[in-house]
């Protein structure tokens, strides 16, 4: 009985292994996109942290827009995704495609 329940319990993360490639690509593409665009976030407000009193209000802005932008992107790709559509982004679709 034990071993149906636990092999119920594993059954999304087979399932992911035979996803179809359109599914592999988005999820990759995704990795690569915003995996760069949160690191770069966290440093710029970081730097902001750190430099607050000494025009550290630049680097809290440019992490704002960072985030905006990340915000965006991910909207039109999430949609684009949803509707099926193979959209890809300059630089990230071409390393995601070759991944995949």
């Amino acid at each position: 009985m034990s071993h149906v329940f636990s092999s119920v319990k594993f059954t999304p993360y087979n399932k992911f292994l035979y996803l179809p490639s359109f599914v592999r690509f988005h999820a990759m593409q995704s990795i690569i996109t915003f995996l760069p665009l949160a690191i770069l976030t966290s440093i710029f407000s970081a730097m902001g942290s750190a430099f607050f009193f000494a025009g550290g209000m630049i680097f809290v802005g440019i992490s704002w827009l960072l985030g905006l932008v990340t915000f965006i992107l991910w909207l039109i790709l999430m949609v684009k995704a949803y509707k099926g559509e193979m959209y890809k982004l300059p630089i990230a679709g071409e390393i995601a495609e070759n991944q995949v």
